[in-house]
């Protein structure tokens, strides 16, 4: 998904545009209190993805990665 997006592009007013996607990931589990707190999870993912060069896509906790690679 995103690399078809930035293979893509859009059109705006004549000139075509190229972005990226980055995103956060957070998943509910017990430890998790309320939406608030799952929210502030996906966000702290969502900016270890941009600080980690952009056009990525990060979970909370990075651990997480790890083990849903294995």
């Amino acid at each position: 998904f995103r690399l078809r997006i930035e293979a893509e592009g859009v059109e705006v007013d004549g000139q075509i545009v190229r972005y990226t996607v980055s995103g956060g990931l957070a998943m509910m589990d017990s430890s998790v209190t309320g939406l608030d707190a799952l929210l502030k999870r996906a966000d702290g993912a969502l900016y270890a993805a941009k600080a980690a060069g952009r056009n990525r896509l990060e979970c909370w906790p990075a651990s997480s990665i790890t083990a849903m690679a294995s």
